[in-house]
């Protein structure tokens, strides 16, 4: 198994990223969101996902072809 290691900048990117998106999807069982919230939530999938993906050594993780 790989391990990735990332640097405090990029922790503190991910973390806040990761609040982030709590904040929008809510508590447990919330099922109504509106198109600007799915997008919001979308985006901050893929700017994590593409923060992991440098640290792998993967250019985009994120095809285009998923992209709105």
């Amino acid at each position: 198994m790989k391990t990735i290691k990332f640097s405090e900048e990029d922790f503190k990117k991910l973390k806040n990223l990761f609040e982030e998106y709590k904040e929008i999807f809510g508590e447990p069982g919330e099922t109504e969101w509106d198109l600007e919230d799915l997008d919001n939530l979308r985006q901050i999938g893929e700017e994590f996902m593409n923060i992991v993906a440098e640290k792998c050594g993967i250019d985009d993780i994120i095809p285009t072809a998923l992209r709105w």
